[in-house]
């Protein structure tokens, strides 16, 4: 764990590191030249020496010295140092760091000592990437690999295929061929890799004896070989044999299924002729859809265009499956010269093919498609409107003011279409010109009218819609109505200017009958400020059960809890319409729990409207919601329930629910109270499920608040650990914003899953309340990765300020807790890798506390 955890940190958290804490260190290598790097290379020590030593900071400043020396005139000096220690050292740990600084910075002055290195199996990998690294001498090394190779075997031998193949050595190829041809699995599938990559006859040779064999390999190994030859074919191309890298294709596709067919197109992509091209398109006509997927991709580049008058050619009625690839070609292509082709294609019975073809001559023609495809928008025939508005919304040329244009003459029956396109481009330059449209007495006009204002009005254009409520109500239209009322909550939610908003809707109020004061008090709803309320007091005082009805509807679902004084009054009433009550009734469940006030205070006024419930299904809502409160004290009200027949289901889910959120002890024996009336099933198996979480981390924090991550330029997270941030800071913890995350079922919870994979040099803040009966002492267990600082009531009780890897319960820190609520604090540091905190609270002895509570603030 230690020496997983240590090569974690100095690869993952170095170049960090070296920038921000030892840049002085490396700045003195480099003025201090050879001797000073020999000397931080002297403090290097193998994994098996390290519990007695600490070469941490050694081997952090010569990765942030390598990094700074990377490849230029400088990396000499540190290539030298680098290959004196490796010939030095006796340890495999310590070899395999060596050469995995030594790539940063090797030249072929490293070749003597790397190529031994190359035969011994513990080296090998490490010390073929450092050779693979060597731009400049990579025929070189080739040359050497070659040599080494008839005398490798085991994983050297492997290695060296792979690196043979990755360098392109030609010359290999005789070597190879016998891997390549053996039985092997593994090194022959190695050995036919690399030989994809080099030009040598032994290579051809080796490929045509094993195409005459592929009916003999596995599913597996099939795959594995059809992806070496389609690379070796498309190489073909690339080195000049475009000839042969063709006819192989065709004859690879004659006899294969239709992946190979796929392959053989990438390898005709690669081809630059004409009989390549007539392949490509020869696809398009393929029997199986992955093929003409296949081809249609790789034609869909702009060198292909010249190909468009074949492939209109190719449109026919009776192969409606080909037009769905050619069509999209077409007008990727910018051909306008298939267009009376493709216009054809707009009448076939074929409806995929002919919404294809309508959203082909849109892009073709821009914005000159619009009077073409005018009388489309209404078409019947499926799928061609909606191709047609599809094709017309995705132009990206400005048509609005043709739109509007077009709208304003276009006879009724198009108009909504219109309109509906206009709304989805967003285009709202010209749209006040429309308004005309709602005096001419369509209803479908004018519902599209108004969720188009709704959309794209402007401010100064919100009083159309409250207009086009009051005309709507007056003619007793319904459908133009609604959309009035939706298009124009739509707008004040956009502009966010409740007074304007409400300004303008109580001067439509005055001047509106019943249906729209009820649609004006529903967009009331959207500003929702104390005006707005005003209203609804009001409304509700009218004669007019249409409006007094409509106002209380609102106020049930009033989105802020200002809303509750009036609904209140409405429930306690001692006599009166029995629906009225009830709709107040739930409005008032759903608002109680959204106060700002503490969940103790919720849960009485919550339990305060059971009395007046007038039916099973309201106290069935009080119980949902009491269950919804993240608070202990809820069980005793639920557990009350648990005898009543009707309402006895609902509390144990209630119970369930709570219990899954909370995930603290107390849970465990309301649970077991509400066990036997969960189903069987699913139901049980939650139940179940959470009482064996619960009981097998007794003590254990499952929960927790979140803050952060905090970072400071240039400070690594050893550094943060003694900053205060605000969580830590009384006059600044109260605006600190906090986020409820649970851990996994063991207690741990990963913060690199809570801020990110690539947090590091950070710091963040978990929190939680313990709570107790009584003053006792006890015993608070932590573990982090890296470092932790520990507060109990702002006092600290324990601090560790080092990497670290996460160990369960690691540190064992003594307190004393207070009666009622104690809050734990713990600060954790991230240098780089895994990130993550646990912690339990048991009494001193180790057992557990009775009557003990973990929960939030």
């Amino acid at each position: 764990m230690l020496t997983k955890h240590f090569c974690r940190v100095i690869v993952g958290c170095a170049v960090w590191w070296s920038a921000a804490v030892f840049c002085q260190t490396v700045d003195e290598m480099f003025a201090g030249g050879l001797p000073a790097i020999r000397a931080c290379c002297q403090q290097l020590v193998d994994a098996a020496e390290r519990p007695g030593k600490d070469d941490t900071v050694a081997r952090v400043a010569l990765h942030g010295l390598c990094v700074k020396a990377r490849k230029g005139a400088a990396a000499q000096p540190v290539e030298m140092a680098l290959l004196e220690t490796l010939t030095a050292a006796k340890g495999p740990e310590l070899r395999n760091f060596v050469l995995e600084q030594l790539f940063l910075v090797a030249s072929d002055a490293s070749l003597p000592v790397l190529l031994p290195l190359v035969a011994e199996a513990d080296y090998s990998d490490a010390a073929l990437r450092v050779l693979l690294g060597m731009d400049g001498a990579r025929e070189r090394v080739a040359a050497e690999l070659v040599r080494l190779f008839p005398a490798l075997t085991g994983v050297c031998r492997d290695g060296v295929v792979q690196a043979l193949g990755e360098l392109s050595a030609a010359a290999a190829a005789p070597a190879l061929v016998p891997d390549a041809l053996g039985t092997d699995r593994h090194r022959r599938q190695l050995a036919i890799t690399a030989l994809a990559r080099m030009n040598d006859p032994a290579a051809d040779q080796a490929f045509a004896a094993l195409l005459a064999r592929r009916g003999e390999l596995g599913g597996y190994d099939g795959a594995m070989f059809d992806g070496a030859y389609a690379e070796y074919l498309g190489n073909l191309a690339a080195w000049g044999r475009s000839a042969d890298a063709l006819r192989l294709g065709q004859e690879w596709a004659q006899r294969g299924p239709a992946v190979i067919q796929s392959m053989a197109l990438a390898v005709y992509d690669r081809v630059d002729s004409d009989e390549a091209r007539a392949q490509l398109l020869t696809g398009l006509e393929a029997a199986t859809l992955a093929v003409r997927l296949s081809a249609a991709r790789i034609l869909g580049q702009p060198q292909y265009a010249s190909l468009a008058p074949a492939a209109a050619g190719m449109l026919d009625p009776a192969r409606p499956e080909i037009a769905m690839h050619v069509l999209p070609l077409l007008a990727f292509w910018g051909n306008a010269a298939a267009l009376p082709t493709v216009e054809k294609a707009m009448a076939w019975e074929d409806a995929a093919a002919r919404a294809e073809a309508v959203a082909t001559v849109v892009t073709l023609l821009g914005d000159k498609a619009l009077a073409r495809l005018q009388s489309l928008f209404a078409d019947e025939r499926p799928g061609v409107a909606d191709a047609a508005t599809r094709a017309v919304v995705a132009l990206p040329l400005p048509i609005g003011g043709a739109l509007v244009d077009m709208a304003l003459a276009a006879p009724p029956a198009l108009r909504p279409a219109l309109l509906s396109i206009l709304q989805q481009r967003r285009e709202r330059t010209q749209i006040a010109r429309l308004a005309v449209l709602a005096d001419q007495g369509d209803t479908a006009t004018r519902q599209a009218l108004c969720q188009l204002y709704g959309v794209l009005c402007a401010p100064e254009q919100l009083s159309f819609l409250f207009e086009q409520i009051v005309a709507a109500g007056a003619a007793g239209d319904d459908d133009w109505l609604g959309a009035a009322e939706k298009g124009c909550a739509q707008a004040c939610r956009r502009f966010a200017d409740p007074v304007a908003c409400m300004t303008l809707l109580r001067r439509a109020y005055e001047k509106s009958g019943s249906k729209a004061r009820a649609a004006l008090l529903r967009v009331a709803a959207v500003p929702a400020n104390d005006d707005a309320m005003a209203l609804l007091r009001s409304a509700w005082q009218e004669d007019d059960t249409v409006v007094s009805e409509a106002a209380l509807r609102v106020a049930a679902d009033w989105p802020t809890v200002a809303a509750l004084p009036f609904l209140r009054t409405i429930v306690q009433a001692e006599a009166g319409n029995a629906l009225w009550q009830i709709l107040a009734f739930r409005g008032c469940v759903r608002l109680i729990p959204r106060q700002s006030i503490g969940r103790g205070e919720q849960l009485a006024e919550l339990s305060a409207l059971l009395p007046v419930a007038r039916r099973v299904e309201e106290k069935r809502l009080v119980i949902g919601a009491m269950g919804g409160i993240e608070d202990s004290a809820a069980f005793a009200p639920l557990q009350g329930f648990l005898t009543d027949d009707a309402l006895k289901r609902d509390a144990a889910m209630a119970i369930l629910t709570l219990s899954e959120k909370l995930r603290s002890g107390e849970c465990i024996r309301p649970l077991r109270a509400a066990l036997p009336l969960f189903r069987e099933g699913k139901e049980q198996e939650r139940a179940k499920a959470c009482m064996d979480l619960l009981g097998k981390n007794a003590g254990r924090v499952l929960r927790w608040q979140v803050a952060g991550p905090y970072r400071e330029a240039g400070k690594s997270f050893t550094a943060l650990h003694d900053m205060a941030f605000d969580p830590e800071l009384v006059d600044k913890a109260g605006a600190v914003e906090w986020r409820v995350t649970d851990t996994d079922d063991k207690g741990r919870l990963d913060l690199r899953k809570v801020f990110g994979a690539g947090s590091a040099q950070a710091a963040c803040y978990v929190r939680c309340i313990v709570r107790v009966p009584e003053d006792q002492a006890a015993v608070v267990s932590l573990g982090s990765d890296d470092g932790a600082k520990a507060w109990l009531n702002g006092k600290v009780i324990g601090e560790k300020n080092v990497p670290r890897a996460y160990v369960v319960d690691e540190d064992q820190l003594p307190v004393t807790l207070q009666a009622g609520d104690n809050v734990l604090l713990i600060k954790v540091g991230q240098g780089g890798g895994d990130w993550c905190v646990g912690a339990a609270v048991r009494a001193g002895d180790g057992g557990p506390i009775a009557e003990l509570v973990l929960a939030l603030p």
